[in-house]
């Protein structure tokens, strides 16, 4: 059976949902399945310029010599250093105001970022989320499961569907789809098929995000392009598809490379730009 790569904007049920199939679980079809919807993220990501996941780690952007900096995706105060002047709160505005992300930091009192070339160093949480972060801190956990008796407090299920991002600690860096949250012991449950690699601890931070319906709609859709069911046989390449006057036909033996004009409309609002 091939490796099962972690998925988080959009899970087997979306798929099969869409196909009007049936994938059972531990099956040649789900791993196809999985495979093909990292498949479509990682072109949704390419073409969007930008992740629907949230990390926490330093990038470096050249400067300018102009008061703005576009073309970010902050999720948090960011820690901002200018050649090796560390700025205060004072010193720049995060735009837009009262959403997220933030794409826009604009310098106050007249300065401007320094010209160079990777000489803005900038800490912060990273990636595209329409609402604003839960956090939380492990107590205990699993591969497949994280507790946290101090913080999650919710109903049953009320965190199925979401995304969980451990931003520090044990698993940092790594994004898992929630499949179930139990009040009762505050544990967030992952899919157990696409574990974190080792089990959370109490040093492992976390925050947890969804993922925009139209993300989601268009890596079902991007991830159905790349399979389909015959006779019930299994999940193969799609060799072509036909909606409405626009046909499409993909080389079976070749990964999709590039988006379809109807999943890029989806992402279109989607898309990173330099204008703000």
């Amino acid at each position: 059976m091939p490796e099962i790569l972690p998925y988080v904007y959009a899970s087997v049920s979306d798929v099969a949902s869409y196909l009007n199939t049936t994938i059972s679980s531990g099956s040649s079809d789900e791993a196809a399945t999985l495979t093909a919807i990292y498949r479509a993220e990682k072109l949704i990501e390419d073409f969007c310029s930008r992740s629907f996941v949230v990390v926490n780690e330093t990038r470096k952007y050249d400067g300018d010599g102009t008061e703005s900096m576009l073309g970010v995706d902050i999720m948090s105060i960011p820690s901002i250093v200018d050649e090796s002047y560390t700025l205060t709160s004072s010193d720049y505005f995060l735009y837009p105001y009262g959403k997220y992300p933030k794409t826009k930091i604009v310098r106050t009192h007249g300065q401007c970022f320094t010209p160079g070339q990777q000489n803005i160093s900038i800490t912060a949480l990273f990636g595209y989320q329409e609402v604003a972060l839960v956090t939380g801190k492990a107590t205990s956990g699993t591969t497949s499961t994280i507790v946290d008796t101090t913080n999650r407090k919710e109903v049953d299920d009320y965190w199925n569907a979401y995304v969980v991002s451990v931003t520090a600690g044990t698993n940092i860096g790594k994004s898992r789809y929630i499949t179930d949250f139990v009040y009762s012991t505050s544990t967030i449950s992952v899919d157990t098929t696409t574990p974190f690699p080792v089990a959370i601890d109490s040093t492992s931070e976390y925050v947890i995000g969804k993922i925009p319906r139209a993300i989601r709609l268009a890596t079902t859709r991007l991830a159905s392009i790349l399979l389909r069911t015959r006779g019930g046989a299994g999940m193969y390449p799609i060799v072509s598809e036909s909606q409405g006057d626009y046909s499409v036909s993909y080389d079976p033996d070749k990964p999709l490379s590039s988006i379809d004009r109807e999943t890029a409309a989806i992402l279109a609002s989607y898309v990173l730009t330099s204008f703000g």
